[in-house]
C-alpha cells in the first residue's frame, strides 16, 4: 500500500490563481513519482488549529506535507505562517508521524517560528536567503527553486525584435501597487492579465462578510468601473503560453517572475508583499536591474532597454534552470528517505 499523505495549504480549490494550480500540479506529480497517496487535504487560508476535531488521528496517515509556498513570513503576526510552522510538531505528538515543509519563503519571523521548524524531519527552502535564515537557527535545509520552475513550458525566442513591442501586464498582491500597473496598462493600450480571479471571489459566502471582504469587495467594484472586467485564460498553462509570445512583461506577483524566467521571457517588476522577487532575481544572477520602484518609472525607453535579455543574463538563466532541475531530484530523493525512513 502507498504512504498515506496529509497535504497541508493545498492551493488546488484555488483554480482562480494560477501560479497556486501550477505549483499543486508540480506537488502532485512529485507525490506520484514517490509513489505516495495523498488521502487527506487541508487548503490554504485555513487555520488547522481551530479545527481539531476534522485532523486525521494517529493511525490514519503516514507522513505529513506542508506546502509553504509564500506564506511564511512574518511571524508572530502573521497567524498563517505561524499556523503552518507548527505542523511538524503536530505530525510529530500527535500522528507519530514525520513531517515535510517543501517550496518556502521565509522571511521576518522570530526565533519562536524557526524552533516550530526544528519538529520538520525536512525544510526545503525555494530560495537561497530562506535556506540561510534556516541556517542561522541551526536548522538544515535544502535549496530548491519554486515549484513552478518543474512544469514543462515552452521557451520564448529571445532573438526578436520588433519596432512595436507586444508588453503583457499582471496585478500585484498589494492593491495600490495592481492599481497602478492597470492604469499603466491602460495608458498603453497594452493587454492586462491578472493572475489571480480576485473579483469573482470578493463576495463569495456572503453570510461571512466581514470588514476586510466588504474592503476587497469595494476594491473590485472600483477595479470593474475603471478597468473593466478582467480576461481570464482557460487554464494556467494558457497563461504561461500567454507570457512567453510577449516581448515583454511588467508584473508585481512572484509567479509571473518565475514563469516569466521560465519561459525566457524579459520582464519589470515591482517588489511584492515580502522580498521573495528580489532573492529570487539574486539566486539566478541577473545582472540587469530588472526593478521597477515605481510603476511611473516606466516609458518607452525603460520598455525598449528591458525586452531583451543580455547574453549573460541569458546564460545565467539557462544555468538557473539546469540547476534546477538537478535540485529538484535531489529533493525527491530528501523526501522520500525522510518519509520512508531508507
Amino acid at each position: 500500500m502507498k504512504p498515506r499523505i496529509a497535504l497541508f495549504n493545498d492551493t488546488s480549490s484555488d483554480q482562480g490563481h494560477y501560479g497556486c494550480a501550477l505549483v499543486m500540479e508540480a506537488i502532485e506529480r512529485l507525490l506520484a513519482d514517490l509513489e505516495l497517496a495523498p488521502v487527506f487535504r487541508w487548503p490554504v487560508g485555513r487555520d488547522w488549529r481551530a479545527h481539531s476535531n476534522e485532523m486525521p488521528e494517529r493511525g490514519q496517515i503516514d507522513a505529513v506535507v506542508v506546502n509553504g509556498e509564500g506564506t511564511m513570513h512574518g511571524a508572530p503576526h502573521n497567524e498563517r505562517a505561524v499556523a503552518l510552522a507548527k505542523l511538524g510538531a503536530f505530525a510529530r505528538d500527535a500522528l507519530n508521524v514525520p513531517s515535510v515543509l517543501i517550496n518556502a519563503s521565509l522571511f521576518g519571523n522570530d526565533a519562536a517560528f524557526y524552533e516550530d521548524l526544528r519538529a520538520f524531519d525536512l525544510v526545503v527552502a525555494r530560495d537561497r536567503a530562506s535556506q540561510q535564515a534556516c541556517t542561522a537557527h541551526d536548522i538544515p535545509a535544502l535549496h530548491c527553486p519554486d515549484l513552478t520552475f518543474a512544469i514543462s513550458a515552452a521557451r520564448k525566442n529571445n532573438a526578436r525584435q520588433k519596432d512595436d513591442l507586444d508588453v503583457g501586464f499582471t496585478g500585484s498582491v498589494i492593491p495600490r501597487t495592481d492599481f497602478a500597473i492597470r492604469q499603466m496598462a491602460k495608458s498603453l493600450n497594452a493587454d492586462f492579465r491578472p493572475m489571480v480571479d480576485i473579483a469573482s471571489r470578493d463576495l463569495s459566502r456572503p453570510s461571512r462578510l466581514s470588514v476586510s471582504r466588504l474592503r476587497k469587495a469595494l476594491r473590485a467594484r472600483k477595479r470593474v468601473r475603471l478597468f473593466g472586467e478582467d480576461v481570464r485564460f482557460a487554464s494556467a498553462h494558457d497563461f504561461v503560453d500567454w507570457i512567453s509570445n510577449r516581448d515583454l512583461i511588467v508584473t508585481g506577483r512572484y509567479h509571473t517572475v518565475t514563469l516569466a524566467i521560465l519561459t525566457h521571457t524579459p520582464f519589470l517588476y515591482l517588489d511584492s508583499n515580502s522580498p521573495k522577487i528580489q532573492k529570487l532575481i539574486e539566486d539566478v544572477g541577473l545582472i540587469q536591474n530588472r526593478k521597477l520602484a515605481s510603476i511611473e518609472d516606466l516609458d518607452q525607453t525603460a520598455l525598449r532597454a528591458a525586452c531583451v535579455f543580455t547574453s549573460q543574463d541569458d546564460a545565467a538563466i539557462e544555468e538557473f534552470l539546469k540547476v534546477s532541475s538537478a535540485q529538484y531530484q535531489e529533493v525527491c530523493a530528501a523526501m522520500g528517505k525522510a518519509i520512508f525512513k531508507v
